[in-house]
């Protein structure tokens, strides 16, 4: 059989689906069995979890259908923006640009933190890494994972206020904003290195925006 090098889909994220059949292979008409199927552009993203979206199998006749099918079953995962099936004789050929899932993967980290701050359990989403993927958080875990965390912060308030020449039994009042502050764990931990303050707490979502716009105002009026 000959060598058959046809790029057949293509799939992005600005044009969802766009097909492009190449007139030999469009109109072939000699069965391809699948021998191999070759996964390129992967860097992340286990091949198992690519190969069971992929409804083109070793041993299987191949179709333009199937082609087809397989560009938008790997698509709608959601896991890459682009992706490309081609034939090689009888080698399906397979490439994809995994999508960046930095923002979204910090977006749910926050979610969970903020769902577990003052204790309970919430289920993290990761629909964005693997179809129906989510997984159970709880406080126990948000106190563990910011272990290091807490200890490096309330040490850097104590060095603070040495550097200040003030005793931490002089310091009257802990100020808490900002999204972090809802974590029970941390502000506790604060509390403690200052025992005779109180806590004091602000907006945790606005305080910095407003402070921000009052020292705007301080210096532009």
């Amino acid at each position: 059989m000959k060598q058959r090098a046809s790029t057949i889909c293509l799939a992005s994220a600005i044009t969802v689906y766009a097909t492009t059949l190449t007139p030999s292979l469009a109109h072939a008409d000699e069965s391809v069995i699948v021998k191999d199927i070759r996964l390129d552009g992967l860097k992340r993203i286990e091949p198992g979890t690519l190969l069971a979206n992929l409804p083109i199998k070793r041993g299987e006749v191949f179709t333009d259908d199937k082609a087809s099918q397989a560009v938008r079953a790997i698509y709608e995962t959601g896991l890459f923006n682009d992706v490309i099936v081609s034939l090689d004789g009888d080698v399906v050929i397979v490439r994809v640009v995994e999508r960046r899932l930095g923002h979204a993967l910090a977006a749910r980290a926050e979610e969970a933190k903020i769902g577990v701050a003052a204790g309970g359990e919430t289920m993290i989403d990761l629909e964005a890494v693997e179809a129906d993927l989510r997984l159970a958080f709880g406080d126990a875990q948000l106190v563990e994972a910011g272990r290091e965390e807490t200890r490096r912060i309330v040490q850097a308030a104590r060095e603070t206020v040495q550097a200040a020449g003030v005793a931490p039994g002089q310091v009257s009042a802990l100020y808490f904003t900002g999204g972090s502050t809802g974590l029970l764990f941390l502000t506790q931990a604060l509390a403690e290195a200052f025992p005779q303050s109180q806590a004091v707490f602000g907006d945790r979502l606005a305080s910095v925006a407003t402070g921000l716009g009052i020292h705007a105002q301080r210096l532009y009026g």
